[in-house]
C-alpha cells in the first residue's frame, strides 16, 4: 500500500527519474517474514519483539542486497541514504557495503536500542561495521554541523543521527 502511494506521489512531483521497488533490502537474497502493524505501519519490521507487539499480520517479502538491487554506480551527484528500518540497520549496511565504501554518502539513521536488541545486534557490532565501510563521525539530526567521533555516540537513546566518513 505504501509503495503504491510513494509511486503516485513521485509520479506527480518528482523532477527526476525514479523506480519504486516492492522489496526489503538486507544482507542476502530470498524471502523473509514481515510483521505489518495494523495501527502504525511505521513500526512494521522483521522482528516480532519490536514490530509484532501490536496487532499485526505477517506477510512474506522478497529481500535483496542493496548493492545488487540498486544501480547505485549510476546515481548522479551526491547521495544521502535514509535508514529507518526498525532493527534491520546492520543487515542493510552489510548488503550496501560496496556502495557505502565507494560512494560514502551521508547516512541518516535511526538509532533505536529496543529494535537493535530485538535484532540481536549490539552497538559495538554496528560501530565496527560502520568503521569497516569507512564511517567515523556522526552528528545529531537537530545539530548537523557539530560532528563528533562515532565512538562518542551514546546508543541508549532513540534518535536520528547523520553518519559521515569524515570528522
Amino acid at each position: 500500500r505504501l509503495a503504491e502511494l510513494v509511486g503516485k506521489t513521485l509520479a506527480l512531483n518528482a523532477k527526476c527519474a525514479f523506480v519504486v521497488r516492492r522489496i526489503a533490502v538486507g544482507d542476502r537474497s530470498g524471502s523473509i517474514p514481515f510483521y505489518v502493524c495494523r495501527n502504525n505501519s511505521g513500526e512494521s519490521g522483521l522482528f516480532p519483539e519490536a514490530s509484532g507487539v501490536n496487532v499485526h499480520r505477517v506477510i512474506a517479502v522478497p529481500v535483496e542486497r542493496f548493492d545488487a538491487a540498486v544501480d547505485w554506480r549510476n546515481l548522479p551527484g551526491r547521495i544521502i541514504v535514509k535508514v529507518d528500518v526498525e532493527g534491520s540497520e546492520y543487515a542493510f549496511i552489510s548488503g550496501a557495503r560496496q556502495m557505502l565504501s565507494e560512494r560514502r554518502p551521508t547516512i541518516m539513521m535511526e538509532v533505536n536500542p529496543d529494535c537493535m536488541r530485538a535484532a540481536g545486534v549490539s552497538w559495538n557490532a554496528m560501530q565496527g561495521l560502520l568503521s569497516d565501510v569507512g564511517y567515523c563521525g556522526y552528528a545529531e539530526a537537530h545539530d548537523p554541523k557539530r560532528v563528533l567521533p562515532l565512538t562518542a555516540l551514546d546508543p541508549t537513546a532513540k534518535r536520528n543521527v547523520l553518519l559521515t566518513a569524515s570528522l
